[in-house]
């Protein structure tokens, strides 16, 4: 999953408002804790960077965990541009003016500058245990764009909570958002086709979803062509995402059961108003604060 898609997946989400989110991240910070400030930010599935990167000014030090390892190398590649030559091979990774060090065995790249530390860490999310061989606790983890909707089943769904409450410190704020059941049975998952431009000519991607009777989970087939700018395919290649909605309810006996209070669910375009998600909401937005750690 992400393999192929890593390379193109800039020039796919071009146009998504990572502002916009950035801004009720903003909103819930203020709300919840009085200001903006983000402390060491854990990310659990970091993708290529769209919300840290925009976070860079309000934490201190960054820890990125993903699946997969050619999304993260983009993000490392826009983090550092000027200066960063990034080889990812099954050996580890190579980078030019950059203090570094790699830990070749659970994939982890740390990378230090004058203002802060980041690291990066190809793990599941959904493992039992998640590894980050790392001292550091967390004051805030956020985990965006529907990561956790890739937890289908219940056990992947209790660990990924594990986790996350195991490296945050007591009373640190989680933020994640998901698919709300309510909303895409009302909404309805549909084919979509789009065309998108990029230097070598462009992409067509084209989207099914297959939800073969059940009720809760679907698999987003996402297939993918590229073309040069004389019309010839130069690859193509199909991904298969299984994505799990969820009702509100559920994920507040999740939560409890992982260690968690409540701050806020609602629909992700309601957090001023702290409206539950409806209908109308394909997603809903939860903020949650560790009060227990887990067994």
């Amino acid at each position: 999953m992400f393999k192929h898609y890593a390379e193109y997946y800039d020039a796919i989400y071009s146009d998504k408002d990572y502002q916009k989110e950035i801004l009720n991240l903003k909103k819930i910070f203020e709300k919840m804790n009085g200001k903006f400030h983000l402390g060491n930010l854990l990310e659990l599935g970091c993708g290529t960077g769209g919300h840290a990167l925009h976070l860079c000014p309000f934490y201190e030090n960054y820890t990125g965990v993903d699946l997969s390892g050619e999304m993260i190398e983009q993000f490392a590649m826009k983090l550092y541009p000027s200066h960063f030559a990034f080889q990812a091979n099954r050996c580890g990774y190579t980078t030019r003016n950059t203090e570094f060090s790699v830990t070749e065995n659970s994939n982890v790249m740390s990378i230090k500058d004058k203002n802060r530390e980041v690291s990066f860490h190809i793990l599941n999310l959904a493992k039992d245990s998640l590894e980050l061989n790392i001292s550091t606790s967390f004051d805030t983890c956020i985990s965006l764009f529907h990561v956790f909707s890739y937890m289908t089943n219940d056990n992947d769904v209790q660990n990924y909570l594990k986790n996350a409450a195991r490296y945050l410190k007591k009373d640190g704020l989680f933020i994640f958002d998901y698919w709300n059941k309510t909303g895409v049975k009302h909404l309805g998952l549909e084919s979509r086709k789009k065309e998108f431009l990029i230097s070598a000519g462009k992409i067509v991607r084209e989207v099914t979803p297959l939800s073969k009777g059940r009720e809760n989970q679907a698999d987003i087939m996402i297939d993918v062509k590229v073309f040069d700018h004389q019309g010839k395919m130069i690859e193509t290649f199909l991904e298969k995402h299984p994505m799990r909605f969820f009702y509100k309810d559920e994920i507040e006996i999740f939560l409890s059961e992982a260690g968690f209070k409540i701050e806020m669910i609602c629909g992700e375009d309601k957090i001023e108003g702290n409206v539950a998600p409806e209908e109308s909401d394909w997603a809903g937005i939860v903020v949650a604060r560790k009060i227990l750690c887990p067994l």
